[in-house]
């Protein structure tokens, strides 16, 4: 009966054109989800680029910004993202603390540093670079040889110094700790020539007489028993050279992963983290010959070592799990190598890497590594990854930065130089 009641009275308000009170109420207006604005192809009021900055993934170097967290490079200036350098006033690139460490110039004490080399006392220990000290085993401050000379005791016969109070004898020769009998001018003891060589004396110069390499400043002692001029061609890192018979003044540059102190050390011209390498990438792919692979998680028989299987019968390595933060893939190059970029296949459409970072590392300890390209968005069937600069590393490692309800799986890994 009720019911009945409240239909009638209903149907009669509607005969009667009731009315009721307006509220004033309207419906928020939706917005888009971010997910979609950040791959929509447009510039939105949330981004500084197309589809990045702002709220969205950081953009690369060229692109618009507004702070530096708009910019994979953390470099943002005149609005535009910019390729880091040592003078731009923000920790970026390889460096370890702001426009120090990697390939920059050294860190000052008190300064965050991933390795000794990061440092100017050339001590890193817990992450930051330490003051020089008199027990630390490296020679630095203003010390002249390893813990010892400067405001350090003095250093024993053969050790590097500057000026007599640097020495146990008192006798700074050549830049050499020497006992003062080096001084007399006179060849005895166990001198090889005047007042040289022997191993206690200092070392002697091209054409005086020697016994082995080691009597010499050129570390080459030549059949005669004289010291020979250091060479580009003496198979032995001496005189000027960066690295064996290359770089320097005197020699031709230096190849490829060859030690450099800078870009006229090179044959490409360009020396990064002490190191020489390309001017630029060249598109060749690296062979996988002696590669291996680890991952977080492993689904079953679908191994790592599938996803860098260059052989088409192979399958693909797969997580067996959801994608979440942290979830990663390795792959460990048997060596250093040089590479500008990196693909990477996923036959499954829904299983791609949403968002990841890139490691690169030579150790493979990525515990205090800063990632190499930070949130990028993995895509359908094929994620190619560029790099602005040539990575030398050995290790490099593939991690996930955004959750997502789907696997994960990688097949034919490839790296370019």
């Amino acid at each position: 009966m009720k019911s009945r009641a409240a239909l009638s009275l209903l149907g009669a308000c509607w005969l009667a054109a009731c009315s009721f009170p307006d509220y004033g109420f309207e419906p928020e207006p939706t917005e888009p989800p971010l997910a979609s604005i950040c791959a929509d192809g447009l510039t939105s009021e949330a981004e500084t680029g197309i589809d990045c900055g702002g709220g969205c993934a950081p953009c690369g170097v060229g692109e618009p910004c507004l702070v530096a967290d708009d910019c994979v490079t953390q470099a943002c200036f005149d609005g535009m993202c910019r390729e880091p350098t040592c003078t731009d006033e923000v920790k970026n690139g390889a460096e370890s603390d702001r426009d120090c460490g990697g390939q920059c110039d050294a860190c000052l004490t008190g300064q965050d540093c991933g390795v000794h080399e990061d440092c100017e006392s050339r001590v890193c220990t817990e992450g930051l670079c330490r003051a020089p000290e008199c027990t630390d085993g490296v020679a630095n401050g203003s010390e002249t040889s390893e813990d010892c000379g400067g405001v350090c005791p003095p250093c024993a016969d053969g050790a590097a110094c500057l000026e007599d109070d640097d020495c146990e004898s008192n006798k700074c020769s050549e830049m050499i700790c020497v006992s003062p009998r080096c001084t007399d001018g006179v060849k005895n003891d166990v001198e090889t020539d005047i007042d040289c060589g022997g191993g206690s004396c200092g070392p002697c110069m091209p054409e005086q007489a020697c016994l082995e390499g080691s009597d010499c400043d050129s570390l080459v002692c030549d059949a005669s028993d004289h010291c020979a001029t250091p060479a580009c061609d003496d198979e032995t890192l001496n005189g000027s050279e960066s690295d064996l018979d290359c770089g320097g003044p005197d020699c031709l540059g230096c190849n490829v992963l060859e030690k450099c102190e800078g870009p006229d050390d090179c044959i490409s011209s360009t020396c990064q983290s002490g190191l020489c390498v390309p001017a630029e990438a060249t598109g060749a792919e690296l062979s996988r010959e002696n590669w291996s692979a680890s991952a977080l998680l492993t689904h079953m028989n679908d191994l790592p070592a599938d996803a860098i299987d260059a052989s088409s019968a192979s399958g693909y390595w797969s997580s067996g799990a959801f994608q979440e933060v942290g979830m990663y893939f390795e792959v460990d190059l048997g060596m250093p190598r040089v590479f500008f970029s990196i693909e990477f296949e996923c036959p499954v459409d829904n299983d791609y890497a949403r968002k990841f970072d890139v490691y690169c590392s030579s150790d493979g300890d990525f515990s205090d590594e800063e990632p190499a390209q930070a949130d990028l968005p993995g895509l359908f069937p094929l994620t190619r990854v560029e790099f602005a600069t040539a990575q030398v590393a050995r290790y490099v490692r593939i991690q996930i930065t955004e959750s997502a309800p789907s696997w994960w799986c990688i097949d034919d890994l490839r790296i370019y130089r």
